[in-house]
């Protein structure tokens, strides 16, 4: 059976677009999802439940005054009072037992240079 060259071109061409749109929607989602982590004005560190840090975006960068490679890695005690330490982990075993709980509360940082800062912080499981 032989098909026109123009049927066939239009077939083949929305063929192909859709193919290409369903193979490229993983990267476009992980590129978005990137930009969105990396240019998010508020700091983000995802970390494991022990605390040890697994990536960090430009905001953390900024207020620990930790290039990402140091802080890849890094436990967040490290830079934690103890008191916010014990803080984070009081909140993230509230948060085990109920997944939607997302309370605010303070924490504070101890910057690479030494400065204490006082910061506002939410946990949510990923």
């Amino acid at each position: 059976m032989e098909w026109s060259k123009e049927k066939t071109g239009k077939k083949l061409n929305t063929a192909q677009h859709e193919s290409l749109d369903s193979f490229n929607l993983p990267e476009v989602s992980e590129r978005r999802y990137q930009d969105l982590f990396n240019n998010a004005s508020d700091a983000i560190f995802i970390r494991n439940l022990n605390g040890n840090i697994i990536e960090v975006n430009e905001a953390a960068i900024t207020l620990t005054g930790y290039t990402r490679n140091e802080l890849a890695g890094m436990n967040v005690s490290e830079f934690l009072t103890a008191e916010s330490f014990k803080t984070i982990m009081k909140e993230q075993k509230a948060l085990l037992k109920d997944e939607t709980a997302t309370q605010r509360y303070e924490l504070k940082i101890i910057r690479k240079d030494g400065v204490r800062m006082n910061t506002e912080s939410r946990t949510s499981l990923l």
